[in-house]
């Protein structure tokens, strides 16, 4: 799957951002992530069996933001926070492998999380004053709950963990 083709499947999700600028951030962001994230497979130990194949890491983040969708639904989670929700699931695991664009190791990465800043540094420059930028990092940083190099502290990072966590399980069923 090129670039192009995976930016045109997560379209839709694209289109739930409601602040402009977010939007654009996630876009760029997707632009910027690395060749191997648009063809690799999910994890065989934490995802469902569709995302073990080709352009699983493309589809976990569909599904992470359909969840993600869902749940701040049912919370009555405001705008800013369900935008926030969206382009966090769509960047959080954008660097699981590494933020070169060659892989050179077929498992995940535990310092992934705080590889999307690194490889988005220049962009998060050039957006830095927006109010969302640290609470977006948060929830990047902090979607491994636990098992990751940061724990989530806030509730916002706390729900989103457990979506990542659901979107990963392969007993839960999510069509997208």
């Amino acid at each position: 799957m090129t670039r192009l083709k995976g930016m045109d499947r997560l379209k839709e999700e694209l289109g739930l951002i409601e602040n402009v600028d977010l939007r654009e951030f996630t876009h760029c962001g997707l632009l910027r992530a690395p060749t191997y994230w648009w063809t690799i497979e999910s994890s065989k130990d934490h995802h469902c069996k569709d995302e073990r194949k080709k352009g699983g890491r493309v589809l976990h983040a569909k599904r992470c933001a359909k969840i993600a969708y869902c749940m701040a639904e049912a919370l009555y989670l405001d705008k800013f926070e369900y935008n926030l929700l969206i382009s966090a699931s769509l960047l959080h695991d954008m660097c699981v492998r590494g933020g070169e664009d060659e892989c050179h190791t077929d498992k995940a990465l535990y310092e992934h999380p705080l590889l999307v800043r690194v490889k988005l540094y220049g962009l998060i420059l050039d957006y830095r004053h927006h109010h969302w930028m640290a609470p977006l990092l948060g929830l990047i940083e902090t979607h491994m709950g636990r098992w990751g190099p940061r724990s989530p502290e806030s509730e916002l990072e706390k729900l989103f963990h457990m979506a990542d966590l659901v979107a990963s399980r392969d007993f839960v069923k999510v069509e997208v």
